[in-house]
């Protein structure tokens, strides 16, 4: 039989097990009900020490496999998605990027524009480097 009680804890706490719950999909209240009954377990690894790249290579995957509708729908706004679905949207990276902090926390989703090609390409030239002349020492 569970009871439902307020519980007041310390703001960077909460943050810190908003985070957890986020990373495991749980709610906030299981997260801390799971440190009061064993007293560590979900706090012994950090939020960001998960293996950020798996989960930002899954969201880029999503993101490329709805590029024709985010293209159609949100073309030069900023998207976020998360667990692979598109969670927010905006004109301004800032305001999104601030939303989604506020709701996620600090925790990997792709966050992109939306332009004609899904990834953009940068080439870059490298510099050639020719020996100097003996004579010009």
């Amino acid at each position: 039989m569970n009871r439902e009680i307020t519980l007041e804890v310390p703001e960077e706490l909460y943050n810190y097990a908003k985070q957890i719950a986020q990373r495991d999909q749980k709610k906030v209240g299981e997260v801390l009900t799971e440190l009061a009954w064993t007293g560590s377990t979900v706090f012994d690894d950090e939020p960001g020490t998960i293996d950020d790249s798996n989960k930002l290579k899954q969201e880029e995957e999503a993101y490329l496999k709805m590029h024709s509708w985010l293209k159609e729908n949100y073309f030069g706004e900023y998207i976020a998605i998360h667990n692979e679905e598109l969670v927010d949207h905006d004109k301004s990276l800032d305001a999104l990027g601030n939303r989604i902090y506020e709701r996620f926390g600090n925790i990997p989703i792709w966050i992109s524009k939306v332009r004609e090609k899904p990834i953009e390409e940068w080439v870059f030239r490298s510099p050639q480097f020719v020996r100097a002349n003996d004579n010009d020492s």
